[in-house]
């Protein structure tokens, strides 16, 4: 059994990351389960700060085009080599012995699930997977374990994909470059009603825009930007649910968050939708 794995870097030394550093002291699970691994390790800084390893891949693009060019390079490599699976990694997300080695173990037994994902947290806070059948459940978390073709979301890093279902929807979206492709992929899965298996082990993740007052304004707008798209796009009946929520956010940031400017560019936001009526 064939897995490719793709590690997104960013203005990091790949010693550096917390990921390929617990990937690297886990590597023996690999063996001892008979699972056979390539690694590509897509390199979006602005100059190519890393060193090419005879064991992995490496690919370095400057222009950093985002997640959804580096995720489709993989899936291209993976179709290549006949991968069964395509795990997605970025540069800080702390990888545990249990993590890896139940996912290697689902990998090799799980045949109806067509997404294998973890229980995400930052600090004691439960990330993901979220319900997102609503707006209000996408602060609901997932709790079960095992198999379910409820509408979850889940983020990116630490999620497995079967390489059959990634060719069923053709790779990922390159409209959104990074943010939202989450909320895309997993949308994609509900639509196919695709079974997802949420595992028992818990990874901790670093997601500094959680909060309003680190993030900057180009940050935001990024954020802000594909979100609105997911909703006009994909999740359209969750549409003007949205645009009210959107409303509220802005009023919010108003009142609480220090830079304005976020504030405002929602407002901005929200009125334009407004306006076009769509």
């Amino acid at each position: 059994m064939k897995l490719t794995i793709v590690l997104v870097l960013y203005q990091r030394l790949l010693e550096e990351s917390e990921t390929y550093q617990s990937l690297l002291s886990y590597e023996y699970l690999f063996e001892s389960l008979q699972i056979d691994y390539e690694l590509l390790v897509y390199d979006n800084s602005l100059e190519k700060i890393n060193k090419a390893n005879e064991k992995i891949t490496y690919f370095h693009n400057p222009k950093n085009p985002g997640i959804a060019v580096a995720y489709n390079e993989a899936f291209s490599i993976g179709k290549k080599n006949q991968s069964s699976w395509l795990l997605l990694l970025d540069q800080d997300t702390q990888l545990t012995e249990a993590y890896l080695q139940e996912l290697l173990l689902l990998s090799k037994t799980e045949k109806k699930a067509s997404a294998i994902v973890p229980k995400v947290f930052f600090g004691e806070q439960q990330i993901s997977p979220v319900f997102a059948k609503n707006l209000r459940h996408l602060e609901e978390d997932v709790t079960i374990t095992g198999l379910t073709n409820q509408k979850i979301m889940s983020i990116n890093s630490g999620t497995l994909l079967s390489m059959a279902f990634m060719e069923k929807i053709g790779g990922f979206n390159p409209n959104f470059k990074l943010d939202y492709l989450d909320h895309w992929l997993f949308h994609q899965l509900a639509e196919l009603n695709e079974s997802i298996y949420v595992m028992n082990a818990h990874l901790q993740h670093d997601l500094s825009v959680m909060n309003y007052k680190n993030v900057s304004l180009s940050r935001y707008q990024s954020i802000l930007d594909a979100e609105v798209y997911f909703y006009q796009h994909f999740q359209k009946d969750l549409y003007p649910q949205y645009k009210k929520h959107l409303f509220l956010r802005a009023c919010k940031q108003l009142l609480l968050v220090g830079n304005k400017k976020i504030a405002l560019y929602s407002y901005k936001k929200f009125f334009r939708l407004r306006g076009n009526n769509v």
